[in-house]
């Protein structure tokens, strides 16, 4: 049977009364949704990491962090982080993370499991050394900016090298900071201010008082990198 993630998102809306136009949000905000237990110096490097890679394409993110299940007000982007492992069919990698294009809110999934393997760790969060944790931030922030992009600018391709390439290495995660390309950077600067524009007209992911999405792992990753094999 396949696999699947159970996940609630909810988005309130602002009331009736309020003025769409003032209430509009000048910058991305971005909820990191944790179903992993990782220690307040992953999450600042993740939040460090991933704004100084998406800062200079004029749209770097303002974070707030939630717990699953907790409702997120309307425009705010999800970014879900998973404890498992999603392997490529026929593939030596793991996927690190990825989308679903076809959901009214943007939103990335991101598996922290895959990421701490790519890095070769051993040690789970809470037993890393402060060091290491900053290096997971680091990596799984770059993971983060790169499904941002993709959830921003659904339509846009991978490109051959730099942050939006498909296929990362350890080096990618944990070297030099891989560079956002300018047509990727566009594309992520015109699908944010869309985004923020039209906030006021988001539906929610998941009617408050439903039960939970099953949402199929295979749609969540219409889009999505893999960590190679090869170190």
């Amino acid at each position: 049977m396949e696999a699947t993630i159970a996940l609630a998102l909810s988005v309130v809306s602002a009331g009736c009364g309020a003025d769409p136009i003032a209430d509009r949000r000048e910058a991305l905000e971005v909820a990191l949704v944790s179903f992993v237990d990782l220690p307040s110096t992953t999450l600042k490097a993740i939040e460090a990491e991933a704004g100084a890679i998406l800062a200079p394409a004029g749209e770097g993110p303002r974070w707030r962090r939630s717990q699953p299940g907790a409702e997120l007000e309307t425009g705010v982007v999800p970014v879900v982080l998973l404890a498992g492992r999603h392997p490529v069919p026929g593939r030596p990698g793991a996927v690190l993370g990825g989308i679903e294009t076809r959901a009214p809110v943007p939103a990335a999934w991101v598996y922290v499991g895959a990421t701490l393997r790519a890095i070769g760790a051993t040690l789970p969060p809470r037993s890393m050394d402060p060091a290491s944790q900053r290096a997971l931030g680091v990596a799984l922030g770059r993971v983060i900016a790169h499904e941002l992009v993709h959830a921003m600018a659904p339509r846009r391709a991978h490109v051959t090298i730099g942050l939006m390439e498909a296929t990362w290495d350890q080096g990618s995660l944990l070297g030099v900071r891989p560079r956002l390309d300018a047509a990727s950077a566009a594309a992520f600067r015109a699908g944010a201010r869309r985004w923020l524009s039209n906030e006021s007209d988001a539906e929610p992911m998941v009617e408050r008082g439903s039960e939970p999405a099953e949402i199929p792992v295979r749609q969540c990753l219409v889009h999505g990198i893999h960590a190679s094999a090869a170190r």
